[in-house]
């Protein structure tokens, strides 16, 4: 099977028209007013005499050592108050171990996002594969942040 299109070109093969299709009706385009065949339309374009660059290295690099500074000083937080019996344990240090956990499944996401979906390139630089990878995780997380505020009772 051929590659993934790039966006707002026709599609490639039959998962580009499919992922058209779904972005059309999510956004509320009519079967009749866009056909599939000739790609989603974009307003943006390249531009000419443009140098291909990606912020995506740099969104890795910042998430790794985001990561490694939760774990270094959450780690040393626990381990200070587990191995010096003068400190005392309070209800911040239970909260701390979900908090840093979350964060890292969050970080993980987004270097997930970076290496399937292709956070940190232009648009006309995706594929339909990535704009659909994109959207997806952009749809579940939204979805969890909204149950989790109504149960939250946030807004």
């Amino acid at each position: 099977m051929p590659g993934s299109a790039l966006f707002g070109h026709p599609p490639n093969n039959q998962d580009d028209w499919y992922i058209i299709r779904g972005l059309a009706r999510f956004s509320h385009i009519p079967d009749k007013v866009l056909d599939p065949k000739k790609g989603f339309p974009i307003h943006t374009h390249r531009p000419p005499n443009f140098h291909y660059a990606s912020r995506g290295p740099g969104i890795i690099a910042s998430a790794a050592v985001t990561m490694v500074l939760v774990i270094a000083i959450t780690g040393t937080r626990l381990g200070l108050r587990f191995f010096r019996r003068d400190l005392k344990w309070g209800l911040d240090d239970y909260f701390i171990i979900p908090a840093a956990l979350l964060t890292i499944v969050f970080l993980a996401v987004v270097i997930s996002e970076v290496t399937n979906g292709g956070l940190g390139k232009h648009i006309y630089d995706l594929t339909y594969q990535e704009v659909n990878w994109l959207f997806q995780v952009t749809m579940a997380v939204l979805t969890i942040r909204v149950i989790k505020a109504d149960q939250l009772d946030v807004f």
